[in-house]
């Protein structure tokens, strides 16, 4: 009887985890999707740029250069929240330091601060 809920733990598991993994997959193609869309909007703000510089208008003045700055803006926070997200599902944080460590870890192994100082990802 004890074998057969093993058997049944193993299996809840391992399902846990492949669901976990096609999850981390699906966010990070978001990501990726998202970085593309920045990367797009960034050369739209330098073309707008050029095209100003190219007619001699002042190129701080140009609102498509803002808009294109605040939708990128926008795309990093999404971006960052979705990063947040797959260290959820790793059971991972982020030191103020930058460095990686398991969610349960009370001190950071690379500079020693406390878990409690840790910040989201970025």
């Amino acid at each position: 009887m004890n074998l057969i809920k093993k058997v049944k733990q193993g299996a809840t598991d391992a399902a846990k985890l492949a669901q976990n993994k096609i999850e981390m997959t699906k966010i990070k193609s978001q990501i990726a999707s998202k970085e593309k869309e920045i990367e797009h909007h960034q050369a739209l703000i330098g073309e707008a740029v050029f095209l100003a510089y190219q007619a001699g208008e002042p190129i701080h003045t140009k609102p498509s250069v803002i808009d294109h700055c605040k939708v990128i803006a926008q795309l990093q926070n999404q971006v960052q929240a979705l990063e947040q997200q797959v260290l959820n599902l790793k059971n991972e944080k982020v030191c103020t330091c930058g460095h990686v460590i398991p969610q349960d870890d009370y001190y950071c192994s690379k500079c020693g601060k406390k878990s409690i100082a840790f910040k989201e990802f970025r």
